[in-house]
């Protein structure tokens, strides 16, 4: 498995890339481009796309190759709020009817599904988080490699005249 690699992007800001250890797959990053989220999106899922969009844009780590991943990012998030939707009203223990064998119809006490798709959901959204950087985490990671390439400084400036 290994560490996850570092973008070239990141390397670049902190002074660190190696034209000789550059990702030669590498697409360029935030350039004179604008994301658009898909059509098929409903209007909070492409509010919630802008907003991501803007974030990464603005870390400087967004590339045209990132709209499927925040798609998903967003789909998932439209369907663990509409989940906790339906858990806040019907609540996580519900009447389930059930056959016997007798063929008589009765309501046990169990799960709700939407429990099972909120969790799924929020399993989803934790991987997609951390991949984008939207986990504190990866947010640290990413921030500290931008923030390290823009404070270096070159020890021999004061000696340039």
């Amino acid at each position: 498995m290994g560490r996850n690699k570092i973008p070239d992007e990141v390397k670049k800001r902190r002074g660190t890339l190696q034209p000789c250890r550059a990702s030669k797959s590498s697409l360029p990053a935030t350039g004179d481009f604008e994301l658009k989220p898909p059509a098929w999106l409903t209007k909070p899922e492409k509010k919630a796309f802008k907003v991501a969009a803007g974030i990464l844009s603005a870390w400087g780590i967004l590339t045209p190759a990132d709209e499927g991943i925040l798609t998903m990012y967003v789909s998932a998030l439209a369907r663990w709020q509409d989940a906790e939707d339906h858990l806040r009203t019907e609540g996580v223990i519900v009447d389930v009817p059930h056959v016997t064998k007798s063929g008589m119809v009765i309501n046990i006490k169990g799960e709700n599904i939407w429990y099972k798709i909120s969790l799924d959901q929020v399993a989803v959204l934790a991987k997609l988080q951390q991949q984008l950087g939207f986990s504190p985490n990866a947010r640290a990671k990413i921030l500290s490699m931008i923030s390290k390439g823009e404070e270096e400084k070159d020890d021999f400036s004061e000696f340039e005249q």
